[in-house]
Order: structure tokens, then C-alpha cells, then sequence
């Protein structure tokens, strides 16, 4: 699902299942991550970026991308 561009519907999704696959987290990774932090999920969470191009790039460090662009189809799965 693409990122939501609210609190209240991220806490949502976090709090209603197990395993989640935000898409396009470009947008709003800001407040993902930080939703992410409040609910202790960042060590759950895994970002892919370029899945099957040359460039491809996977890593569980959600502060790597905090002075980079994060590229527009990025994925990011969090697992409970």
C-alpha cells in the first residue's frame, strides 16, 4: 500500500497486521520512520530500493536514506 500522509492511519496500519509493504515511501518517509521509531518497529523494517535493476540496493538502516533521495518506488516492509 502507499504511504499514508497521516498519523492516525499509519498507527492504524501498524497496530492492524503482522507483516506490511509500504509502497512509494519517497513521500511521506518522514513520518513513516518516525511512526516507526514511536512503535519500536525500526529494527523490524527493511527498505528495497531499484528491486531488479543493476542499482539495486536493500539495507535495514532506515537512517541511510536521511540525507539522500529516496529513490520514488522504493518499498519498505516492516515485519512484526
Amino acid at each position: 500500500m502507499p504511504v499514508p500522509d497521516s498519523e492516525k492511519k499509519i498507527t492504524k496500519i501498524l497496530s492492524l497486521h503482522k507483516n506490511i509493504v509500504f509502497m512509494k515511501i519517497s513521500k511521506n518517509f518522514d513520518l513513516l520512520k518516525k511512526k516507526l521509531e514511536n512503535h519500536d518497529l525500526q529494527g523490524n523494517s527493511y527498505i528495497l530500493s531499484c528491486c531488479g535493476q543493476d542499482d539495486e540496493y536493500f539495507t535495514e538502516d532506515l537512517e541511510f536514506f536521511s540525507d539522500k533521495k529516496i529513490p520514488y518506488l522504493s518499498l519498505l516492509i516492516v515485519k512484526k
